[in-house]
């Protein structure tokens, strides 16, 4: 699902914007475990704060040099 997101994305951004969200998809596949059962570990929960704080901060770079 989350890399159908990035390819809908890439219809309405530019790459490069779209690229930053790419480190998303493996999010995606822990959140799907997670609903399904599956117990996540501090680390991997650390590790998905730590991609979605990178991200997000990527995200408002991005917009604020392009404004």
């Amino acid at each position: 699902m989350a890399f159908w997101f990035y390819l809908a994305a890439l219809r309405q951004l530019p790459a490069s914007v779209a690229g930053a969200f790419l480190p998303m998809i493996p999010i995606f596949g822990m959140a799907a475990a997670y609903v399904i059962g599956e117990r996540l570990t501090e680390r991997q929960l650390a590790g998905a704060a730590l991609v979605v704080l990178a991200t997000g901060l990527l995200a408002v770079s991005q917009a604020r040099d392009s404004t």
